[in-house]
């Protein structure tokens, strides 16, 4: 991660104060932690995803809204990748880990599993994204890892710094200054207690942080050959501590790649943010040479919102195969869903009712064209379409043909959760269609009357 801000990450967890997932002009903005599978853990970051980039101004002002340390902006390239640009609430940043992790698990929500290409500042970087699950997984490989030796007057003024002398240093990892994507100082422990007792002086190490063009400090101990723990120091940007690094963790991996300080290929995790009470976990892979992979989830922040809980509940719920246990996690437990002349009650009957559908409708998937949330935050409708494979869907003949219908669904939310339903389904499209095979309405309407 590179950055510069004026907020402690700390401080900027929770949910947004703002419309919690609010539209900005031409895109969406999403609020999401990366390296963290807990809402409180990981480091928050926004993504904004629209068909064009604003202009500067606006990526700043939003930026600076939204509060983060990063919010990662990006747009397709019309060569089959994206355009990313990073910005903190200050200003324009080169690259961002974190910020590329919670990107890529966006991306994936949106158009599914797959490579992506992000074309940053610093180069491209490819991003894989993959479901484990009902978790998406991202994993970016940095550009080209390289390293310097560390000026004898900044290790100096870093160790006073920090209150650090070399004696307690790792003669095993040698400080040094190492990038990809972004310059940091690396700096090993002989021992834990001395990393999670850290406590600097926040002015004397800006200063020369400032003075080296150094982003963060990378903060080390090695507990074993595959298992780090870090803390990453982040004063260049008014932040204490930082809880995630990837491009820290990067430009970690390429050091010790280069010096012959672990197998390669190999790989190995980093433990961060435990300390500051935002644990993370940092996967890392290292080939034998080029860029070095970085691999974390991310977590909506913005889960609880009524837009988050609709579109989640596509995702997840109307999807073959639907995942029933999200229903647990999306609805109330005396859920209600008015369809079609018919009220089901509770959670178990809805899963039973899914169950159905969908086996009318093989391979069910669906399109959401529209999520709007009224101005009292409790009620979300969607438009959205429908389409699979017709098994008897709406009472049809089972013909298993390809067939679409689209529809609208209105939730009421309380205490979190959607708690209440009324869909309208477009049953006159599923007919029509059927209609034209040369089939007539008359032979139809008993099977619509007994599907009912």
């Amino acid at each position: 991660m590179t950055t510069k801000t004026t907020r402690d990450t700390r401080t900027d967890s929770g949910s947004p104060t703002k419309n919690e997932d609010e539209r900005e002009e031409g895109g969406r903005l999403r609020r999401l932690t990366a390296f963290s599978e807990d809402p409180a853990g990981g480091n928050p970051a926004g993504v904004w995803l629209g068909a064009a980039l604003p202009e500067a101004e606006e990526m700043q002002r939003i930026a600076a809204e939204v509060g983060y340390s990063e919010t990662a902006f990006g747009a397709p390239d019309g060569k089959g990748g994206y355009t990313i640009r990073y910005y903190s609430p200050e200003r324009e940043v080169s690259f961002c880990g974190h910020a590329t992790i919670a990107t890529g698990v966006v991306l994936g929500e949106l158009h599914g599993e797959g490579r992506y290409r992000l074309h940053t500042p610093v180069g491209e970087v490819p991003v894989e994204v993959e479901r484990r699950g009902h978790r998406w997984f991202a994993s970016l490989t940095s550009v080209e890892p390289r390293h310097e030796a560390v000026p004898r007057e900044v290790l100096s003024e870093a160790l006073q710094a920090l209150g650090w002398h070399e004696a307690i240093l790792d003669p095993a990892i040698p400080p040094a200054l190492a990038y990809a994507g972004a310059w940091h100082l690396v700096l090993a422990v002989a021992d834990r207690p001395t990393l999670d007792a850290l406590d600097y002086d926040f002015d004397a190490l800006k200063r020369t942080m400032l003075a080296a063009d150094l982003t963060t400090l990378q903060l080390v101990w090695r507990e074993g050959a595959d298992v780090f723990h870090a803390r990453n120091p982040f004063p260049v940007g008014g932040v204490r501590e930082d809880p995630a690094t990837g491009a820290a963790a990067a430009a970690l991996a390429g050091y010790l790649r280069s010096q012959g300080l672990m197998s390669v290929p190999g790989a190995f995790r980093i433990h961060q943010g435990v300390v500051m009470g935002r644990p993370s976990l940092l996967q890392v892979s290292v080939p034998t040479t080029g860029g070095i992979t970085v691999t974390g989830t991310a977590t909506d922040l913005e889960r609880g919102s009524p837009e988050n809980l609709a579109r989640t509940f596509f995702e997840r719920v109307w999807k073959a195969p639907a995942d029933l246990d999200a229903i647990d996690e999306l609805m109330a437990e005396d859920y209600v869903i008015h369809s079609a002349g018919t009220t089901i009650h509770g959670r178990p009957a809805f899963k039973a009712w899914v169950e159905t559908f969908q086996s009318l409708l093989e391979g069910a998937t669906n399109e959401v064209h529209d999520v709007h949330v009224d101005t009292t935050g409790t009620v979300v409708t969607t438009r959205w379409t429908c389409s699979g494979i017709n098994r008897g869907i709406f009472g049809l003949p089972p013909d298993g043909a390809p067939i679409e219908f689209s529809g609208i669904a209105v939730w009421r939310v309380h205490e979190g959760k959607l708690a209440e339903c009324w869909v309208e389904r477009s049953a006159l499209e599923a007919v029509r269609a059927w209609e034209a095979t040369g089939a007539t309405r008359s032979a139809l309407e008993p099977r619509v009357r007994d599907s009912a």
